[in-house]
């Protein structure tokens, strides 16, 4: 619940400062930095451009009713967390890692559903949670290329 709490007000806070001004200077990006080289940013989009292509097709599979599909899709994007390079890691601040986390979890919640068969609108439910995990987490953070060193 906390996880649902936590994406919920991230993404809301960001919205609604940004419906509220109309006057935000789209020059400004007050988003948190977080330093990487050139190859840790490559990295990352890469990482970014997979979850996109997994939550399509996991919305065309739940479009063709092919719960199997469905589950396999979700489960797959969990591991891709795994990936993320130690050095870079060490740099994250403790907020995005348990954004990391609550995906991770988010992505199992909607593979748990689509096996047990449950109906359409909990599949639909935990994926709109993903969704959130990953707008809060565009909307809090920002990778800056810079020589990096680790925290360690």
């Amino acid at each position: 619940m906390f996880r649902v709490v936590m994406a919920g007000v991230l993404f809301s806070l960001a919205f609604c400062a940004k419906a509220v001004d109309t006057s935000i200077d789209m020059k400004s990006d007050n988003r948190i930095a977080i330093s990487v080289s050139n190859g840790e940013r490559n990295q990352v989009l890469f990482e970014m451009r997979a979850f996109l292509q997994g939550l399509y097709n996991i919305q065309n599979a739940m479009a063709d009713k092919d719960m199997k599909r469905v589950a396999n899709s979700a489960r797959a994007l969990g591991p891709l967390l795994n990936r993320v390079p130690s050095t870079m890691r060490d740099r994250l601040p403790v907020e995005f890692l348990e954004l990391g986390n609550a995906l991770r979890e988010s992505f199992e919640a909607v593979a748990k559903d689509a096996e047990s068969n449950k109906d359409m609108t909990s599949v639909q439910s935990h994926l709109a949670e993903t969704v959130a995990y990953c707008a809060g987490c565009h909307e809090t953070f920002r990778f800056q290329v810079k020589n990096v060193a680790s925290r360690k």
